[in-house]
């Protein structure tokens, strides 16, 4: 006797295999299987939307969407299934840690000396000049379309892009701050060091030191 193989596409699809690509589509659960290729053809078009010229991220090959692409019927449904979870997860994951950060970043100017001298008129130009007068807009996941134009608008890469950019951002806010303040400030970006011990700390300090010291002269400087 030989041996055989069930192919998945005969495993019945479950209540909430259906549920998830109608939470996606707007659809009644039983169309989900008629209603997958739409969605896989409008995943095309957010990848295709969300690369291009700068400043789009270089269209790239999606491994994903290649496997969806060779799917069809109850196979497509169930492999859409195990992902709807997992891409409204990452989004909404990657874009609260973003937001965070936006949020203790403005904790950070507003404890800042030189950021609560200046005029109202005046910390709001510095914020418009570094992208930092509103956050973000969440993303929407709630829908097929929602999900497709967010991910169209903003990847996660994109949104940790935007999460690790935003340190920089600070760090010109309160740069421009001081300079308004004080227009010699020199800023001076402390060398990163993994200090192991007190030698490596005197080292660090001193080559601190060193630099502040050649700067002085020309005005105050700011770390």
């Amino acid at each position: 006797m030989t041996a055989s193989t069930v192919s998945r596409e005969t495993v019945p699809l479950s209540a909430e295999e259906r549920r998830a690509i109608a939470r996606l589509m707007r659809c009644r659960p039983d169309d989900a299987e008629a209603k997958t290729p739409e969605f896989v053809a409008k995943l095309k078009d957010a990848q295709r939307r969300a690369s291009g010229a700068a400043p789009r991220p270089e269209a790239r090959p999606n491994p994903l969407i290649d496997e969806l692409s060779g799917l069809s019927g109850r196979d497509l449904v169930k492999r859409l299934a195990e992902e709807e979870k997992g891409a409204t997860r990452l989004l909404a994951q990657v874009s609260a840690a973003y937001r965070q950060e936006y949020d203790q970043c403005h904790k950070e100017l507003d404890a800042s000396a030189e950021w609560c001298k200046l005029a109202p008129e005046d910390r709001a130009a510095i914020l418009r000049d570094v992208q930092l007068s509103s956050p973000e807009s969440p993303p929407g996941v709630g829908t097929l379309s929602e999900l497709i134009d967010s991910l169209a608008a903003c990847s996660p890469q994109r949104w940790t892009e935007k999460h690790h950019a935003l340190r920089g951002q600070l760090s010109r806010a309160l740069t421009a701050a001081a300079r308004k303040l004080e227009p010699t400030v020199q800023p001076i970006a402390p060398p990163r060091r993994i200090v192991r011990n007190e030698a490596d700390l005197d080292a660090w300090l001193s080559e601190v030191r060193t630099s502040v010291l050649a700067k002085l002269p020309a005005g105050p400087v700011q770390l």
